[in-house]
C-alpha cells in the first residue's frame, strides 16, 4: 500500500465516528485533525491527495466496468443530497468503508451516488458533479440511470445540516471518495472568495452565523450552484425524470435507513455513520436569530417537505445526533 493512499485513508478515517470514546480510530481522527488544524494555522492546505492520484496507483486492482447496481434483489438508486450523511449510505451500499474508498465491486455491492462512474462528471447545467447535482438537471442519457430503480434519499433538517455544512468547509472537504476539497471546487468554479482572508477566519474561529450569513445571502443574490451545489434544498431533488424520490427520515439513522433497506429486502446496513470532526462545539443550536431566518427562508421547501413527509412541523425546532459522538455542542 502506498504512502499517499495511506495518507488518504487517514483522511477518511477521520470523518468516521466511533460510538465510544478512546478508541484507536479516534484516537487516528484527533490526531489527523489537530495536524490539519496546525496547517491551517500556518497557512497550508489540508492533506492533498486528489482522486486521479489515487487510481493511477491503486486502480489497477479496481473492476471498471458499470454493473448493473442490484443489491440483494432490490433495484435501489441513491440520490446524494449534500451534507445527509450521503457519503454513510455510500459506504453502506458499497459494502464497507475500503471498498467505497478504493470503488471496489463485490457480488451484492452497490455504486450508489459518487461512487457511480457515470455520475462522477461536470453538469453542464449547474458546474457541479452531477452525483451533487438534482437529477432533473442530469443529460437524458445519464437519466437512464434511475430508469426501473426505486430511488431514494436522506432528509434532514435544515438547522442540522447547515451546521454541518459549515464544519465540513472547515474541514477543506468536498468529496470524501474521490477526495476532491473545497480548494478543489473553489479553483474550479473561478472563484477563490471561500479560501480568502474573510472565510479563513470563520473556519479559524468557527464561525458558524459569520460563514452561513454570507453564503446564504449569496445563494438569495442568484448563486444558487456555489460550490458544488452544497447549499441547494432538498426539495430540488425530489422529483426525477422517473418519478419521485422516496424519503428516509435522517433524525434516525442508523436505524431508519436500516429498516427501510429492510423493507426492500436490500442488504446494506449502516455501521458506522460518517461526521465531521472539525468544530466539535457546533451544532444546530449555535445558530443566532438571523442565520436561522436567513435558513427559514432559502429552506421553506424542505420544512414542509420534512412536516409533510415526517409529522416533524415546529419550525422553531432545534436537532442535533445525540446518539453520534461529537454533533450536540453547543446543546444547552
Amino acid at each position: 500500500m502506498s504512502v499517499r493512499f495511506t495518507a488518504a485513508l487517514a483522511t477518511l478515517i477521520c470523518v468516521v465516528p466511533v460510538f465510544s470514546e478512546g478508541t484507536p480510530s479516534s484516537r487516528l481522527c484527533d490526531a489527523v485533525a489537530a495536524s490539519a488544524a496546525a496547517e491551517e494555522r500556518q497557512g497550508h492546505q489540508l492533506l492533498q491527495v486528489t482522486s486521479r492520484e489515487l487510481r493511477m496507483q491503486e486502480r489497477e486492482a479496481v473492476n471498471e466496468t458499470a454493473a448493473e447496481d442490484s443489491v440483494g434483489g432490490a433495484n435501489l438508486q441513491f440520490i446524494h443530497i449534500p451534507c445527509t450523511f450521503g457519503h454513510t449510505v455510500e459506504e453502506a451500499g458499497a459494502g464497507g468503508l475500503l471498498a467505497a474508498l478504493l470503488n471496489l465491486e463485490g457480488h451484492d455491492a452497490a455504486r450508489w451516488g459518487e461512487l457511480h462512474p457515470g455520475l462522477q462528471g461536470i453538469s453542464k447545467i449547474t458546474g457541479c458533479n452531477l452525483f451533487y447535482t438534482p437529477p432533473k438537471y442530469w443529460p437524458s442519457e445519464t437519466a437512464e440511470l434511475l430508469r426501473n430503480q426505486t430511488l431514494f434519499s436522506m432528509l434532514r433538517d435544515p438547522y442540522d445540516r447547515l451546521a454541518n455544512e459549515f464544519r465540513m468547509q472547515v474541514g477543506n472537504t468536498d468529496s470524501a471518495y474521490l477526495l476532491l476539497t473545497r480548494s478543489d471546487i473553489s479553483a474550479r468554479e473561478g472563484n477563490l472568495e471561500r479560501e480568502g482572508e474573510e472565510y479563513q477566519r470563520f473556519y479559524r474561529e468557527c464561525d458558524v452565523n459569520g460563514y452561513l450569513q454570507v453564503e446564504l445571502r449569496k445563494y438569495l443574490a442568484g448563486d444558487r450552484f456555489r460550490g458544488n451545489c452544497h447549499l441547494l434544498p432538498s426539495s430540488e431533488f425530489a422529483s426525477t425524470p422517473y418519478g419521485p424520490v422516496e424519503w428516509i427520515d435522517e433524525r434516525f439513522i442508523p436505524d431508519s435507513f436500516d429498516r427501510y433497506m429492510e423493507s426492500h429486502k436490500a442488504k446494506p446496513r449502516m455501521t458506522m455513520p460518517l461526521h465531521n470532526v472539525w468544530c466539535n462545539d457546533i451544532s444546530a443550536y449555535s445558530l443566532n436569530e438571523e442565520t436561522k431566518q436567513l435558513i427559514r427562508q432559502v429552506y421553506a421547501a424542505d420544512f414542509e417537505l420534512i412536516c409533510k413527509t415526517f409529522g416533524h412541523c415546529d419550525k422553531e425546532e432545534m436537532f442535533c445526533h445525540e446518539n453520534i459522538p461529537n454533533m450536540c455542542g453547543s446543546k444547552p
